[in-house]
């Protein structure tokens, strides 16, 4: 049997969550989480083998409490704009930025990567939503730190291709 405080918590955010069609609200700048025990959604998705699986998937991504904002990446700011794991600062996203609109290449159509290379060196790549694929990404040169920048097309391919 189920705690009936926590089922009210849970439909709320259910309606909240149906409402932003996510768990941002819909500015998509605040994460909201449901106030239920981890035990109580255990409970409730072993009503099938499907909800059970389920909710392995989905559990540890939702009951997150950082990064809950989004923005520049940061401790407690999350963006899908700069995805990997390694943190990219703001000066370093200004200086790939302005060298990618020196080449005519803009924003709003990329995202930026911070990767560490197996022989400890760093270079950015930067991926180009298109649904045009490179075999062999074009490599732009930062001449003040000297880290390449891959500029790789074909990001979101094939969603852009439907």
């Amino acid at each position: 049997m189920v705690d009936l405080a926590e089922m009210q918590e849970f439909l709320e955010f259910a309606a909240v969550f149906l409402a932003n069609v996510g768990n941002y609200y819909g500015t998509g700048d605040q994460k909201f989480i449901p106030r239920v025990s981890d035990m109580f959604l255990k409970k409730i998705s072993s009503v099938s083998s499907l909800a059970s699986q389920l909710y392995d998937v989905i559990t540890e991504p939702m009951l997150a409490r950082r990064p809950s904002n989004l923005g520049f990446p940061s401790d407690i700011v999350q963006s899908s704009y700069y995805p990997g794991a390694a943190r990219l600062s703001r000066q370093e996203i200004a200086r790939v930025s302005r060298i990618l609109e020196d080449s005519s290449i803009y924003a709003e159509n990329t995202r930026i990567r911070k990767v560490y290379k197996d022989d400890g060196k760093t270079r950015f790549e930067v991926m180009q939503g298109s649904i045009e694929r490179d075999d062999h990404p074009r490599e732009l040169d930062d001449l003040v730190s000297g880290i390449p920048i891959l500029v790789i097309r074909g990001d979101h391919s094939k969603e852009l291709s439907k």
